[in-house]
């Protein structure tokens, strides 16, 4: 597959815009977890379709082998590292290890279970692991283009019912600040995901082709016009996870991808996931012992200074000593069968 260099562009987008929204200098900040969502999904989507006819046994063991080199040498030790401080200033410190191993540390968030604020950011990486529990098992029963496009338009129409029943449960509970981290808050995100990564049957074509299981995607559409109705809110993260598509598209399509290009943004896209796992801690250290107002001229030279060069030093780090020697190990599986993937896409890093 060949290489795209845009979409480490476009991650480091996002990696800078979640760093900026911590550091208290981004308010929107947080539209960079849906745009790490979309594009998960799209290289996910892209990279499972072509597997798609392989033994199921060969199948998920070559995506989980993957998954399991990108993410858990990082991520367990952090946990491992975290140990001691749950321990020492956490009530549930067990639990709160459970959590964090187990990837499901949304739960904990969107239920607020004692959330540490050394691992409150882990909720998203919770929310990309289910994903990943369901969306590569649909692509190997369903198969069929045309019908996982409808599965990724369901889910792009379902956003804002997904969004709503969030909500709704939040408030029942009486957890409604962690509604964010509801499984499926941000189903919409990785439907687009999934949608770009299998444009080339086009909506006309899916129309033609498939009208009669166009019954879901309408009722999807029904279920989230009642939820605009009665709250009106939830409109907005669906317009984020457009942004996100949109952005996707022209970083794949148009001159944009000349600006993705950019060295410093690739740079960031690279060690994205160092950066994700290590900023959060670093941000607290410099909050407590350097505390600042918000979108200050002294925030902004606390994470000049401060927040952004130690955070890149210990994910450059992380990046050439922890998780370069476990991605050699990735392989990178052929089509079982001559059917072309919808995009050619970079998979070095997924």
């Amino acid at each position: 597959m060949r290489l795209i260099p845009a979409l480490d562009g476009y991650r480091g987008i996002a990696i800078l815009c979640v760093m900026l929204f911590h550091a208290a200098l981004l308010p929107i900040g947080w539209v960079g977890v849906p745009i790490f969502f979309t594009l998960s999904s799209f290289l996910i989507t892209t990279l499972q379709y072509e597997q798609r006819e392989r033994p199921a046994r060969e199948y998920f063991a070559s995506f989980w082998k993957r998954r399991v080199l990108r993410l858990f040498p990082l991520h367990f030790l952090y946990a491992a590292l975290m140990a001691i401080p749950l321990f020492w200033f956490s009530q549930r410190p067990l639990l709160q290890l459970f959590t964090l191993g187990t990837f499901t540390y949304n739960f904990a968030t969107f239920f607020r279970w004692e959330s540490n604020p050394l691992c409150e950011h882990f909720w998203s990486l919770g929310v990309e692991m289910q994903f990943y529990l369901l969306w590569p098992a649909l692509i190997l029963a369903l198969k069929e283009r045309s019908t996982l496009q409808t599965a990724g338009l369901t889910a792009i129409l379902l956003g804002p019912a997904a969004r709503f029943l969030g909500y709704w449960l939040a408030d029942t509970l009486g957890v409604s600040n962690g509604t964010f981290a509801f499984p499926i808050f941000w189903v919409d995100a990785f439907g687009w995901g999934a949608f770009l990564a299998l444009a080339p049957c086009s909506p006309a074509a899916l129309f033609r082709q498939q009208r009669w299981r166009l019954v879901v995607p309408a009722a999807a559409s029904l279920l989230s016009l009642a939820a605009l109705a009665m709250k009106p809110g939830v409109i907005k993260g669906s317009m984020v996870c457009v942004a996100a598509a949109v952005l996707l598209y022209l970083a794949l399509y148009t001159r944009l991808s000349a600006v993705l290009e950019w060295r410093w943004l690739r740079f960031l896209g690279t060690i994205s996931y160092g950066l994700y796992v290590w900023h959060f801690a670093i941000n607290n250290a410099l909050f407590h012992y350097w505390p600042c107002p918000p979108l200050s001229a002294a925030a902004v030279l606390r994470f000049l200074a401060g927040i952004l060069p130690l955070t890149l030093l210990v994910a450059l780090f992380s990046y050439r000593f922890i998780e370069q020697p476990f991605l050699r190990r990735k392989t990178h599986p052929q089509p079982a069968s001559p059917v072309p993937p919808a995009f050619p896409v970079k998979t070095e890093n997924r």
